[in-house]
């Protein structure tokens, strides 16, 4: 069953299910990012992009739930940047900038989900629990979701590959240089100077390129561009993934709760829930679900996948799964 539209707009991951905890989406692991072509500017003319410091305290000031500080309006354009820079099936200024939006639009919708806010995109299942399930590490800021790694084999592995690939622009020093600024090529353990002038030659971001993913970032953040993706949670780069994503699982919910029971039972078996004396569990899987096509990616938002509901009469020693009467079966012989 589908989410309907109104219910997205009221309320990524591995392939198979995921459990409590922070996991990162093998699918987003896998995208490909694209690098613009970096033009020969001499750094005394790159101008600064806006001013970073009011622009993290009026967006702050709007959600505080974006926790933005230092240089994190950097590090979230770059991130657009490397993403997006360069598809070919983006078209001029106004279509690159949609491009970046929607990309920025699924930070925000993974914030938003994670720590279930009344405008979130998509309702987390998980809300009103004791215990939410947090996909995206949204609870710790906008920053901390282009951020979450998780580590195998000793090697950290990035939900966006532009923190892996290009992760000489994420340090400290290389987002300290403001919004346009590179770190210094290094050859052979040397930073690469003009023979001319002995001088350290800097290599810069395409400025407008920059330009214009800061300002879609700051009209998402702001609610000043109208949303693109429709509750998109994912993206892929359909060009370079050949990933079926299409149904494949994001997240599974484990539900110990027989008022949200679907499937008819019996009237003793509704005695028994009615007394205490019924036991009910309910698996319900979320997937992925195709929203729109947007230059080079693909973008998919989050729907309701397969669902068992299994009831055990402990009175008679019997259950129901899926609607279906067992004799004899109890939750500890249960093993689906």
């Amino acid at each position: 069953m589908r989410f309907t539209k109104v219910f997205r707009l009221a309320c990524l991951s591995y392939l198979g299910a995921i459990a409590a905890g922070n996991f990162i989406p093998d699918g987003c692991a896998a995208k490909k990012v694209v690098v613009a072509t970096k033009p020969a500017v001499p750094v005394e003319e790159i101008a600064p992009t806006g001013d970073l410091g009011e622009d993290t305290e009026r967006l702050n000031a709007l959600h505080p739930e974006y926790k933005l500080a230092g240089n994190d309006l950097v590090a979230l354009t770059r991130m657009l940047y490397f993403e997006d820079a360069g598809d070919r099936l983006l078209h001029g200024d106004a279509e690159q900038k949609k491009g970046y939006a929607a990309v920025a639009e699924v930070i925000k919708n993974r914030l938003f989900f994670d720590i279930c806010s009344a405008d979130a995109a998509v309702q987390n299942p998980t809300c009103g629990r004791e215990k939410v399930q947090r996909m995206y590490d949204g609870d710790k800021g906008l920053a901390a979701i282009i951020e979450q790694n998780i580590v195998r084999n000793n090697k950290k592995i990035y939900q966006f590959t532009s923190q892996s690939d290009f992760s000489e622009y994420f340090t400290v020093a290389s987002l300290a240089r403001g919004m346009n600024y590179l770190v210094p090529k290094k050859v052979e353990g040397k930073i690469v100077k003009d023979t001319k002038s002995k001088t350290v030659s800097v290599p810069v971001f395409d400025e407008k390129q920059i330009a214009l993913a800061y300002s879609a970032l700051l009209g998402v953040l702001e609610g000043n561009i109208d949303p693109l993706t429709d509750g998109a949670l994912s993206y892929k780069n359909s060009g370079t993934s050949s990933q079926v994503w299409d149904d494949t699982e994001i997240m599974k919910v484990s539900i110990l709760d027989c008022s949200v029971l679907r499937r008819k039972v019996d009237k003793k078996a509704r005695k028994a829930i009615q007394e205490g004396k019924a036991e009910c569990r309910i698996e319900q899987s979320y997937v992925h679900d195709f929203t729109q096509k947007i230059g080079s990616h693909s973008f998919y938002t989050l729907e309701e996948g397969e669902r068992r509901e299994v009831v055990f009469d402990n009175s008679r020693g019997n259950a129901f799964v899926d609607g279906v009467y067992e004799k004899g079966l109890s939750s500890r012989r249960y093993n689906p």
